[in-house]
């Protein structure tokens, strides 16, 4: 019907304004309004698979971006937002799963056409996450000099130094990370203002800085309450943890 698909297409619009802003479940919510309008929609499925996977609903990223993926096989940023959710999804059996190595394989074919750095970017995620993490900072140095001024790369680089254990040049990604979601003069710099803070969370945390950790999930216009309450319990969890060794 044309009212659904009017419908579908505001939605959609204010769903994405939203996400700009960094406003993730505000924008959740308007994809799927726009999804449910127009079942199908791919631009709907392909957004509402990256906010899942930032939201860690790795069920619904995964229904989502397979729906994309089903329409757009060739497509890198499908692609990647499947082999992304896949490789969180399956944990430590990550390096076992044929579609996951599947995936990468198609991905190092056309993720890095015209200067893009897909493959490697990810390649360096799932090293770090489930490998060797020297290899992961082998590889993200290689995406980063590819794509210098992207968001997604710096993120993983600052993750990658907090697991090797180097908080000062952590420290010195998360400040460049800073100017990006905070850049005046980029229109999406918002976008990835969620994820800037839950890395800099994970920097608090291995610097001891608790109340301050906890504090970044304050902010209700970026995270539910739910996920805040998730987020402090997994904190003191830690901090428990951390006291008892120390």
């Amino acid at each position: 019907m044309a009212g659904h698909w009017v419908k579908s297409n505001i939605a959609f619009l204010e769903g994405f304004n939203a996400r700009l802003k960094g406003r993730l479940p505000t924008a959740e919510k308007l994809f799927r309004d726009s999804y449910d309008f127009s079942p199908g929609n791919i631009s709907a499925a392909r957004e509402l698979a990256a906010i899942c996977l930032a939201r860690d609903n790795l069920d619904e990223a995964e229904k989502f971006a397979r729906e994309a993926f089903s329409h757009s096989q060739r497509n890198p940023y499908v692609v990647d937002i499947l082999l992304a959710v896949l490789v969180k999804k399956h944990g430590r059996n990550a390096k076992r799963v044929t579609e996951i190595n599947d995936m990468f394989d198609i991905l190092s074919k056309i993720g890095e056409e015209g200067g893009k750095s897909f493959y490697t970017t990810r390649k360096a995620e799932f090293e770090h996450l489930w490998g060797n993490n020297k290899e992961a900072l082998r590889l993200i140095d290689v995406a980063i000099k590819k794509t210098p001024t992207l968001f997604e790369p710096q993120r993983i680089y600052a993750e990658i130094l907090l697991k090797d254990g180097n908080k000062l040049r952590a420290s010195s990604v998360l400040d460049g990370m800073r100017e990006m979601v905070g850049a005046r003069d980029l229109e999406d710099s918002r976008t990835n203002y969620r994820s800037y803070l839950v890395t800099y969370a994970h920097y608090l945390i291995e610097i001891g800085e608790w109340d301050q950790a906890k504090k970044i999930y304050d902010d209700g216009a970026i995270f539910t309450e739910h996920e805040r309450k998730a987020a402090i319990k997994e904190i003191e969890v830690t901090q428990s943890y951390s006291t008892k060794k120390s």
